[in-house]
């Protein structure tokens, strides 16, 4: 399953995506965290994106989709994976959507963090984390159980981001605002999108971002073993949404109304043998 967490600055992705992570196992990909590491690892990618910032550039996109790329081929990414930060532009995600086609993969959900823009400015100036183990908190949503020491991991060693005041905030916001947010109609139109209060108590954002996750589990094409399929039926995704039903194949919608036979056959290179032939089995 792979879920894009976004929002803007400080609407609590990264504090969502460690949740999610401990519950479901899917790794959280941050691109500032791959990028880092592929430096550092010297990796081919990592090689051309060094010498570009050393000189001041920008990484393209395609430099951080192939990171994405040589990122999730490691083993813990063969169920799925969380993005976050990226794709902040519609460009950025018909790069991704082109690679992950590539391996018969899609996006199955973008989770939109809702917020207000001033609540969202008065929680970023109260953000603080723990320097040891990552783990984040903020002094209006949530404190430390114990006066200054780290819930995960018992540290005592906290910082603050010189960035999280105000006036940069309230920048990267409108940045936000001008190239990021118009990416909400691309995902809405792929029937992918779902919109969750990014101001709520943490543990309830975390439930409606699970729910979101348990539902679209439930739904999974699998052969008559059980076991996914590798042919090009195992393309097949279910979106779930307000208890709608949309299946893709390879990013086409199959119209509803119809008898599946006949649906199917809207898919280019699918006649009617082919759609005639046993599918695989939808378990609910």
């Amino acid at each position: 399953m792979i879920i894009i967490l976004f929002g803007p600055p400080g609407c609590g992705k990264g504090t969502q995506a460690r949740l999610i992570t401990k519950e479901n196992y899917y790794p959280h990909l941050s691109t500032g965290d791959m990028l880092r590491e592929a430096v550092k690892a010297k990796t081919e990618t990592g090689l051309i994106a060094a010498k570009i910032m050393e000189e001041g550039k920008l990484v393209s996109d395609d430099i951080v989709v192939n990171i994405i790329k040589d990122r999730i081929e490691q083993k813990d990414c063969e169920n799925g994976f969380i993005l976050d930060g990226f794709p902040r532009t519609i460009s950025q995600a018909k790069e991704l959507d082109n690679m992950l086609l590539e391996k018969e993969l899609l996006v199955n959900l973008v989770i939109e963090f809702s917020v207000n823009d001033e609540v969202l400015l008065n929680r970023i100036e109260g953000r603080f984390s723990c320097n040891d183990c990552g783990a984040g908190y903020n002094d209006h949503t949530r404190m430390p159980l114990k006066d200054r020491i780290c819930d995960d991991c018992e540290s005592s060693n906290f910082i603050r981001r010189k960035d999280d005041n105000k006036q940069t905030a309230s920048k990267r916001l409108e940045s936000y605002n001008e190239e990021t947010f118009p990416l909400l109609p691309y995902y809405k139109d792929k029937q992918v999108l779902f919109s969750i209060d990014g101001l709520a108590d943490i543990e309830n954002v975390t439930k409606e971002i699970m729910s979101l996750i348990q539902k679209w589990d439930r739904y999974r094409w699998l052969d008559s073993k059980g076991e996914y399929n590798r042919d090009p039926w195992s393309i097949f995704f279910i979106q779930v949404k307000l208890e709608v039903f949309l299946a893709r194949i390879s990013g086409v919608n199959i119209p509803t109304g119809k008898r599946v036979e006949i649906a199917l056959t809207y898919i280019y290179g699918i006649g009617k043998t082919t759609a005639t032939k046993k599918p695989p089995i939808l378990l609910v």
